[in-house]
């Protein structure tokens, strides 16, 4: 275990893993369809367990993780932990806001940040460069709301879900699913 953040409820963070893979895999909303191409960023991917997941299913995954820790430990998991997967998960050290312009587009972004959501500069990032798809994963409702503000105009909002990690509190994790509403000029 690495001394990086993980949930303490293990049981309802196990629950919101799988949903937000069954997102990413695309079975997470009716009607949502993966590409062929398989490729996805992990943004913010800490130690790297969605993006390990996602490689295990054949993905093509680019993890970005500014804490070095947290990179070096989903480094070393790739090869500990599945020599034999169909895909790859690459992990690279750095801000999400310097590294993911040279990443995109791809097929699905996941993003999970930390609780001031989204740098200023990210969602101009992810206009300019559009994935098809995003899961965002969010631990705070305000920026999770700010954000999607900012993606509202080429994304469309096709689920989201709550999941209540610590009970009797106000917070809450959210995943939202979006997929992108036409090209944008």
């Amino acid at each position: 275990h690495a001394p990086t953040f993980s949930q303490v409820n293990d049981d309802a963070a196990e629950a919101l893993r799988t949903y937000v893979l069954e997102c990413c895999l695309g079975s997470g909303s009716p009607g949502v369809e993966v590409s062929d191409t398989r490729s996805a960023v992990d943004a913010y991917c800490g130690t790297g367990a969605y993006g390990l997941s996602l490689a295990a299913t054949g993905w093509q995954v680019t993890g970005i993780e500014s804490d070095p820790v947290a990179a070096a430990h989903a480094r070393a998991s790739v090869i500990t932990e599945n020599t034999s997967m169909p895909g790859r998960l690459d992990v690279r050290e750095g801000r999400v806001e310097d590294l993911l312009t040279s990443l995109l587009p791809t097929d699905l972004l996941l993003l999970n940040p930390p609780r001031g959501g989204l740098a200023e500069d990210v969602p101009t990032q992810v206009l300019e460069h559009p994935p098809g798809r995003i899961v965002y994963v969010s631990c705070d409702p305000a920026t999770l709301a700010r954000d999607l503000k900012r993606l509202n105009d080429h994304y469309a909002l096709d689920g989201i879900r709550s999941f209540d990690l610590f009970p009797q509190t106000a917070h809450v994790e959210t995943v939202v699913e979006l997929s992108l509403r036409s090209t944008i000029a």
